[in-house]
């Protein structure tokens, strides 16, 4: 059931993002379901847009403060049981899909934000299959790192 919901959850991803706008041009982006190519290490690491942080629309801005009060939520708070993280990766996931559907983002700023989310998407699912409280912990603690690095690349 787990791999069904994560499956779908990945699906849910491409079909967002392969939902918007051409804008014109050959990007040179990375496409999070990877088709076509083969990506280089290079290709996939966020990096500054030639030194500048990359612009983000105003809707993804107010999503990933969600996403930091989700995770400030959770932090604040005494329960570290297995169970509590599972339903913070649940909260986590409801506003991480919101960020995804409404994205609007175009061009290589929008690719900058796939390098940013492709990470978090992975440690999300980790989250959800962790089986114990120190495991939840280490993939919770990765989680807090990728998205603490968001104001470090993007505006």
């Amino acid at each position: 059931m787990k791999k069904i919901v994560s499956l779908c959850f990945i699906a849910f991803i491409q079909l967002a993002c392969n939902n918007q706008k051409p804008s014109g041009g050959n990007e040179a982006g990375v496409e999070i379901q990877g088709k076509h190519h083969k990506k280089t290490k290079e290709s996939d690491e966020l990096q500054l847009n030639n030194g500048a942080r990359w612009n983000a629309d105003a809707i993804t801005g107010k999503n990933v403060e969600n996403l930091f009060t989700v995770i400030d939520e959770f932090n604040s708070g005494t329960d570290i049981t297995l169970s509590a993280y599972k339903k913070a990766a649940g909260k986590f996931e409801i506003v991480l899909n919101q960020l995804i559907s409404q994205c609007q983002m175009q061009g290589p700023d929008h690719d900058a934000l796939h390098k940013w989310l492709k990470p978090l998407m992975g440690h999300l699912a980790s989250l959800k299959k962790a089986n114990d409280e120190t495991e939840a912990a280490k993939v919770w603690e990765a989680v807090n790192l990728q998205v603490d690095i968001y104001p470090q690349y993007f505006k």
